[in-house]
């Protein structure tokens, strides 16, 4: 019998938004937590439905599993590992790792040596440090805290590589080399191409190497101190894409922007991590999200997500949640290996408002297919810090006409509405409230993972493709043995 049984039991009394939506829902259906205001009145979702989801969270003792990530535990049951990378943020443990990086870009500051810092990782080594970077840069040109610009180089195509090389002065290049295994081949072959190419530059290979430094976890392929200038280390259970709030994301937003911001950063999740370990509900938004989630997958059965945060600097935010979301929940068997009879994660995708209302909105508000969306609003701009009333109207205008609908004798103009969505408030963009939004959607992740009863921490199908690379430039991959010396000719 399926654990979601009684949940499905409620959904039997559907809401109907264009005649549901009142003064009251509009004023009731809040929640705050730290720096951010959470509203899902346009969520399909009643007071008994809010009440079995609770019940649901309680019963499956949802909470203690949580708090168990304070400490030494073993949730990655796949790799009997912990999930420790809110264990690391913490103040206690962080003092362990963080002062070292704070130290290191002190100096860096201080030499005046270096401009530009380009981090070499994929997935988790890039996505989550990329949005962070984009997310803090235009506050840090307003508060006048910019110390180095930073670059990115993910893409096994090469041409990724040979175009930021290309815009930098080497000389004045810091490289982060980003990989927990030190074996991830998108990284590898970049570091042997940023390398070829600085020798081209005619800078000398035993200089070039104390400009390289590596994030790695200790006796890893990469864990070859006569090869970088400087290394640091992560603890094993901390996954790539939970690694920005460790030295994966804190080394690079040191270096551009000072130990400062990057330590408000951590602060802010801490934050949040502290408030999502409350049982009620209603006072705790990662966990409310993750059971609205859970109600608009597994019981309505929408089988995508869309996430459009109403600011610029969020711009890389999307791509980010795609990977914590996707890697994290798209499992089809529970923890412990069994199979289950019920829908996992959405497929999760996103853009920037208001660039998105003139791209795929037109499929959220008159598509086949019911897509939940949830906005992302921030009041006031980095740069002038006043509010945008333009932009304000127009996420509340997509929430309105995804619930209202529009009635129209003309099909083609009929907007059906009832279709779902939440909103994320923040003030502003800080350094903070970064980490608190970072941290809400890390926790929201784990919770939903946690209420599908699966690991939210292996990623094995991301594992199978790396071994059928391996394979197929091997001629061993069982597929059709000449297919890849076809397509290279």
């Amino acid at each position: 019998m399926s654990p979601f049984g009684p949940l499905s039991a409620v959904a039997s009394h559907p809401i109907h938004l264009p005649t549901a939506l009142s003064t009251d829902r509009l004023d009731r259906y809040w929640a705050t937590s730290g720096p951010l205001r959470y509203w899902y009145g346009t969520a399909l979702v009643t007071d008994p439905i809010l009440a079995a989801l609770q019940t649901f969270a309680d019963q499956h003792n949802i909470i203690p599993t949580f708090l168990s990530l304070f400490g030494d535990n073993r949730l990655n049951t796949t790799e009997n590992r912990a999930a420790s990378h809110i264990w690391f943020r913490n103040n206690n443990r962080r003092n362990e790792w963080f002062p070292q990086v704070a130290e290191f870009c002190a100096q860096i500051h201080q030499s005046q040596a270096y401009d530009t810092v380009i981090q070499i990782g994929i997935g988790g080594s890039e996505l989550g440090p990329r949005a962070a970077y984009h997310a803090i840069k235009r506050w840090a040109i307003k508060n006048g805290q910019v110390h180095m610009k930073a670059k990115f180089i993910a893409n096994l195509d090469s041409d990724d590589a040979r175009l930021i090389v290309s815009k930098v002065d080497l000389r004045r290049t810091l490289i982060i080399v980003v990989s927990k295994s030190g074996g991830t081949l998108e990284t590898t072959e970049n570091l042997t191409l940023v390398s070829d190419l600085a020798i081209e530059q005619g800078i000398d290979p035993a200089q070039f190497r104390k400009q390289l430094i590596v994030v790695t976890t200790q006796g890893s392929k990469l864990d070859l101190s006569d090869q970088f200038g400087h290394s640091f280390y992560l603890d094993e259970g901390i996954g790539g894409r939970f690694s920005v709030t460790s030295a994966v994301g804190a080394l690079v937003l040191g270096l551009c922007f000072g130990a400062e911001p990057v330590s408000a950063f951590l602060d802010g999740a801490c934050d949040i991590d502290a408030l999502s370990q409350d049982p009620n509900i209603l006072n705790n938004i990662p966990l409310l999200s993750a059971l609205l989630g859970v109600w608009d997958r597994t019981i309505l059965g929408f089988p995508t997500r869309a996430v459009i945060p109403y600011c610029e600097g969020l711009r890389f935010l999307p791509a980010h949640l795609q990977q914590l979301e996707c890697e994290s929940c798209g499992k089809q068997v529970t923890s412990e290996g069994l199979p289950i009879d019920y829908s996992t994660s959405p497929m999760v995708f996103g853009h920037t408002g208001t660039q998105a209302q003139h791209s795929f909105f037109q499929n959220l508000h008159q598509g086949t297919d019911t897509i939940p969306v949830e906005f992302v609003g921030v009041l006031r701009g980095q740069l002038d810090d006043t509010v945008q009333p333009d932009l304000v109207a127009s996420w509340v205008g997509q929430i309105s006409a995804l619930a209202l609908g529009r009635h129209h004798d003309d099909s083609r103009k009929h907007c059906p509405g009832n279709r779902p969505s939440t909103l994320i408030i923040l003030e502003t963009l800080t350094p903070h409230s970064l980490g608190s939004l970072v941290a809400y959607y890390e926790n929201r992740t784990i919770f939903q993972g946690l209420l599908w009863g699966i690991n939210p921490f292996d990623q094995e199908g991301v594992e199978l493709g790396k071994l059928l690379y391996q394979q197929v430039r091997a001629g061993e991959s069982g597929f059709p043995a000449d297919l890849f010396s076809r397509i290279i000719g």
